[in-house]
C-alpha cells in the first residue's frame, strides 16, 4: 500500500520486512496486536476496498437472454410468470458482445494470484449452450489460468455440444433436471428427459476419460421441488437413477421452488437475519447481456420487475464498476444493515448463504435446501 501511495517501484524496495520491523519479533508475549476500530474496518471495506478486495472471486456472464424451454417454475421464461414481467428485458434477443466477455475473463484472471478458487461462470437469465461462441470463451478462460470454468444448463443441448465444451476446458457444470420419469419431467419442463439423460451420460463418460489424464471435472444436478415433483414422490428414484455416475456427479441438490413477488423477492422467504452482513458485494460480480452488473441471483431476478444495476461495463469497464459508486454504496448499506437504495436486500434469501457474523468477527455459511 505504501509503495502504491508513494509510487515507489517494486524493484527498488522489494523486501518483505524493513530492517526497523525486526524489533517487532522481540516483543513480550503479553503484547497485544493492534485491533482496528469498527470505523476503520468499515472504511477499509468500502473506501479502501481496492487494497483488500482488489478483484471479485468470481464473475457470472449472461451471454444471452434466450432459452429453448418454458419450465413452469422459471421466473424468466415460464408462460405464467411472463405475464407478470414489468420490463422489456426479454422482449428481443440480445447477446453480450465478444469484447466484453473477453474483458471479463482477462480482468478476472488477475485475481488468480490472490484467490485459489477463482471462477468464471456462463449462467443467469439465459441458456448459454444455445450460443455457438461458448466453447471459445471457455477455452480463453482456460488459457488465462482461471481454475474453475462452469455453466448452469437445462441439459437439452449436451448431447450435441457437451463433449466440445469439456474439450474446451469446462470443468464444472450444474445441470437442472426436474424429474426421474419422462412423464414428470414433461409436465415440468415440456421437453424430452431421455434426450437430456443421454447428453448428461455422454458428458459423464467423456469427463471420466479426461479425468484419467489429470483433469478435475465435476458436475452437479439440481432438482426443483415443484408440487408436481413432490406429488410424484420420485426423490429416491431420482437418486438411484444417477447412482452409477456419482464419481463425476458429485452433488445432487433438491431445492425449494422460488416464487417472486412484484419487487423481485422470494414470497416463501420469511426469515430475517439483520445481524448478518452478506459477503457477496465483496466477492461476486454478474454482468448481463446489456452490460449491467449485479452481485447475486436476487439482483439478477430484479430485471423482470425493478432492475438494479451497480454500474455498466460498457460505460465504466470491469474495474470501474467493481471500485465504483454502485458497489461502494451497496457495501456501505450492507455493513450498516440499512438498505435505502438497495431495499431489495432487506428480505433477500441470498444474503443468508454467504455472510459475515459482524458480532463474532467470523464468517459463516448457510446452505438453503
Amino acid at each position: 500500500m505504501l509503495r502504491d501511495d508513494l509510487k515507489i517501484d517494486k524493484s527498488i524496495c522489494n523486501k518483505k520486512f524493513f530492517y526497523e520491523s525486526r524489533k517487532l519479533f522481540n516483543l513480550s508475549y503479553i503484547w497485544h496486536e493492534y485491533s482496528a476500530s469498527r470505523e476503520q474496518l468499515e472504511f477499509d471495506l468500502t473506501d479502501n476496498v481496492k487494497y483488500f478486495y482488489p478483484y471479485p472471486k468470481g464473475i457470472n456472464v449472461s451471454i444471452n437472454n434466450v432459452c429453448n424451454l418454458t419450465c413452469i417454475m422459471c421466473p424468466f421464461f415460464s408462460k405464467e410468470f411472463e405475464k407478470t414481467h414489468k420490463t422489456d428485458y426479454f422482449k428481443t434477443k440480445r447477446v453480450l458482445e465478444d469484447s466484453y466477455i473477453y474483458d471479463a475473463i482477462d480482468y478476472l484472471s488477475k485475481a488468480v494470484e490472490q484467490y485459489p478458487d477463482v471462477t468464471i461462470g456462463f449462467t443467469a437469465a439465459g441458456e448459454a449452450t444455445l450460443d455457438d461462441r461458448l466453447p471459445k470463451f471457455i477455452e480463453h478462460a482456460r488459457q488465462k489460468g482461471i481454475p474453475y470454468r462452469y455453466i448452469v444448463t437445462n441439459g437439452t443441448m449436451l448431447e450435441k455440444v457437451g463433449v466440445d465444451l469439456l474439450e474446451s476446458g469446462l470443468n464444472r457444470m450444474a445441470i437442472s433436471i426436474d424429474g426421474a420419469t419422462s412423464e414428470t419431467y414433461k409436465k415440468i419442463r415440456g421437453a424430452s428427459l431421455d434426450k437430456v439423460e443421454r447428453g448428461v451420460r455422454k458428458c459423464v463418460e467423456h469427463a471420466r476419460k479426461l479425468n484419467a489424464f489429470g483433469t478435475n471435472i465435476e458436475f452437479d444436478l439440481n432438482c426443483v421441488l415443484t408440487d408436481i415433483f413432490k406429488e410424484s414422490d420420485e426423490k429416491d428414484m431420482y437418486l438411484q437413477k444417477w447412482s452409477d455416475c456419482r464419481d463425476i456427479i458429485t452433488k445432487i441438490f433438491f431445492t425449494n421452488m422460488v416464487v417472486y413477488d412484484e419487487f423481485g423477492l422470494d414470497k416463501n422467504t420469511q426469515k430475517r437475519y439483520e445481524k448478518f452482513s452478506c459477503s457477496l458485494p465483496w466477492q461476486n460480480f454478474s454482468v448481463d447481456c446489456y452490460g449491467n452488473v449485479t452481485c447475486c441471483c436476487t439482483m439478477d431476478s430484479s430485471v423482470m420487475y425493478n432492475p438494479i444495476s451497480l454500474g455498466n461495463v460498457k460505460e465504466l469497464g470491469y474495474k470501474g464498476v467493481w471500485n465504483g459508486i454502485g458497489y461502494k454504496t451497496l457495501r456501505k448499506e450492507t455493513l450498516e444493515q440499512k438498505f435505502n437504495k438497495f431495499s431489495l436486500c432487506n428480505g433477500c434469501a441470498e444474503r443468508f448463504k454467504m455472510c459475515f457474523d459482524v458480532e463474532k468477527d467470523t464468517t459463516s455459511r448457510h446452505e438453503l435446501n
